[in-house]
Parts: structure tokens; sequence; C-alpha cells
């Protein structure tokens, strides 16, 4: 009967341990879990108030240099580099945009231009059919209106290229080269630290 009592006890004090253990494991994944829902939502706020620069950004350079649209062409994912995508557009009222166009692009299919835009720190184009040299980004820029082109790399800290900011006209430039090329460059010091890496959507849900 002692050892029956002895049993008992031992088993519920091991009951006790395991109900003890499995709380404290609990508690210790509840706080784990805040605090990545706190990160998150720390990143999610830091990312909205980063967007609202970039959009503040390329609205003015839209309005300075009288461009018809800006955007953003973002290579991605950044460690390969497949594809091209735009997050980042402003149009003026009845201008179409390219943000549909250019989604999940792969760069292959403008492989000239890609290499362009990742090895020149400023592109003037001040006729599209006539410099663009990649058939297939002058068709896709030419066929949506547009007539010329400036265009800004964007880098990282490593100076790893990262993005380009793309001013299109459907007229002639009307700003001076030297000039754009600084407003670009002001533009692009306030953006490149800032821009935040594109994620395919799908993947994003595939997750």
């Amino acid at each position: 009967m002692d050892y029956e009592q002895i049993l008992l006890a031992i088993f519920g004090l091991w009951q006790s341990y395991l109900t003890y253990n499995q709380y404290a494991k609990n508690k210790t994944v509840d706080l784990k879990l805040k605090l990545i829902e706190e990160e998150e939502k720390k990143k999610n706020k830091r990312k909205a108030r980063d967007s609202s620069k970039i959009y503040g950004e390329i609205w003015e350079l839209l309005h300075n240099l009288n461009a018809d649209r800006v955007y953003i062409i973002q290579p991605y994912p950044l460690d390969r580099n497949h594809y091209l995508s735009i997050e980042y557009e402003v149009t003026r009222k009845g201008i179409v945009g390219m943000k549909d166009y250019v989604s999940k692009l792969p760069m292959s299919q403008i492989a000239v231009f890609s290499r362009e835009m990742a090895e020149n720190q400023f592109m003037y184009f001040s006729n599209i059919n006539e410099q663009v040299k990649d058939k297939k980004a002058m068709a896709l820029l030419s066929s949506n209106g547009g007539y010329a082109a400036i265009i800004k790399r964007l880098s990282d800290s490593n100076h790893d290229w990262v993005g380009s900011i793309i001013c299109e006209f459907t007229h002639p430039i009307e700003i001076p080269e030297d000039e754009a090329r600084q407003i670009l460059r002001n533009a692009a010091t306030n953006i490149q630290y800032i821009l935040p890496e594109y994620h395919d959507p799908e993947d994003l849900l595939n997750k």
C-alpha cells in the first residue's frame, strides 16, 4: 500500500511537472508570436511611411519634368533577378499606366534593355524609336504612347542595382539633359535606400 501511495505521489508530481512544462512552453510560444506580430506591425508601418515618401518623390518628378508617367521598375528576386515588375507608378489623367504591362516580365525577353538599366546610371532617350536598342523594350514603351524617356538607376548601399526610375513622355522632352540628370539624381537619393524589395503577390500567397 505504501508503494502504491509513493507511486501515486510520484505520478502526481510528474503530471504536475508536465503540466507546468507545457504551460511554460505555451507562454514562450505566445511571447514569440507576440514579438513577431509587433515586429510585423512595425515593418508594415515603416513600409507604408516609406511608400508615401516614394510616391511623393515620383509625383514631383511627374510635375517638375512635365512627364506623362513616372514609375519604378524593379528586378526580383534580388539574388537572382529573373523578372521585372512595377509597384510604384503615377500618371497624368488619361495616360495609360505601364504596371499591367510590366508584371512578372521575364528579363530574358528584354535582356539588352535590362542590362542597360543595370549598368548605366542615367539614360536620356529623346526619341524612343530611334535610340532604344532593345526591340522588345522599344515596342513596349512606344506602343503605350511613349515618345521619349529618362531613366535613372537605383542602387543599394552595396551599389547593386535594385531598380530604375523611368520617366516617360508622349511628347518631346522639354527639360535639358543636364537639368534632368540633377533632378533624377536627387530623387534617386531620396528613394533608393527606402525602396522596399519587390515581392510577387502570388509568391506571398503560396507561402
